[in-house]
């Protein structure tokens, strides 16, 4: 008997005078994924920034019958979810920031193009997860997000990446000088060098920085 199902709670949810979630207003996760089995779409990319969001995952059985198909401009077909937390964990916001912390990183990896790390064009669902996962681990390092790919999902595009934006290259060029969270006085001479040779602005160094 599954006497404690995974709920996702909505914005009509309350809890009672005992802390319980009232279960009448929130998503069963077991309703979410049978929407998802029963959903024609090839590729399909399920994204929970939420506590315990890990637990979603577990009793998902992946069904491969072994026919993958890559297509040229969409990446692999399949199913990936992508969880800003294990099934034990907590997901953290920052005070004054309209965003949690995953979400940010998520919006900043495909803003940017920075999650693009073979720089194809496209940012792809691993490019993405591993993008965000090194930044969480930096900034929240008691939050673990995961990826639950099957068939070929982790190759999914999920979204373009600019291609010869300078911006996007001083970016990566910072985040290769970074040790510890900080830009050594040898990585800062070349990175002026290399600011100079992109035509940034220091306003926009600083702002990338």
């Amino acid at each position: 008997e599954d006497r404690w199902p995974v709920l996702f709670g909505t914005s009509a949810c309350y809890k009672s005078t005992l802390g319980e979630l009232h279960p009448a207003r929130a998503v069963r996760a077991d309703f979410v994924q049978e929407q998802l089995t029963n959903s024609r779409s090839t590729r399909k990319v399920i994204i929970l920034d939420a506590c315990f969001s890990g637990a979603f995952a577990n009793g998902l059985t992946p069904k491969d019958d072994g026919r993958v198909n890559i297509k040229e401009q969409m990446g692999g077909e399949g199913r990936a979810i992508l969880t800003s937390s294990s099934c034990i964990e907590y997901s953290l916001e920052q005070e004054e920031e309209e965003l949690s912390v995953y979400t940010r990183y998520l919006v900043e990896g495909i803003q940017t193009g920075a999650a693009d790390a073979n720089e194809d064009g496209y940012i792809s669902v691993d490019e993405l997860h591993n993008y965000v996962y090194r930044k969480v681990a930096e900034e929240a390092p008691t939050m673990t997000p995961e990826i639950h790919p099957s068939k070929e999902g982790y190759a999914i595009r999920i979204a373009k990446a600019p291609l010869g934006d300078p911006k996007l290259k001083y970016r990566k060029e910072i985040e290769r000088r970074v040790i510890d969270g900080k830009i050594t006085s040898t990585g800062a001479r070349l990175l002026h060098r290399i600011r100079a040779k992109l035509s940034i602005t220091e306003e926009e160094a600083q702002k990338i920085q």
